[in-house]
């Protein structure tokens, strides 16, 4: 008998989106040269960190279970970041 696959939970993708979106926000406020890059290495850094830990495992099991939900959430960020920038 085949084991039952389980389903993941929905808030690892909308903490993920979440993340990005204000990340996003964060990188196109910003204004100096020198935030830019440090903003960019700081968000290389978290991702390679995310990856090692194995932080993105989780992620990728929601998005996967929840794909027309996230995809949903990820339009509303998309009007969030323009919104914030009206």
């Amino acid at each position: 008998m085949a084991a039952k696959k389980s389903h993941a939970a929905l808030w690892p993708g909308l903490i993920a989106l979440a993340v990005a979106t204000v990340y996003l926000i964060a990188l196109l406020a910003v204004e100096r040269q020198a935030l830019i890059i440090a903003l960019l290495a700081a968000g290389i850094a978290a991702a390679v960190a995310a990856a090692w830990l194995r932080l993105l495992d989780p992620v990728s099991r929601s998005f996967a279970d929840h794909e027309d939900a996230l995809g949903g959430f990820a339009i509303v960020a998309a009007v969030a970041v323009g919104a914030y920038f009206h």
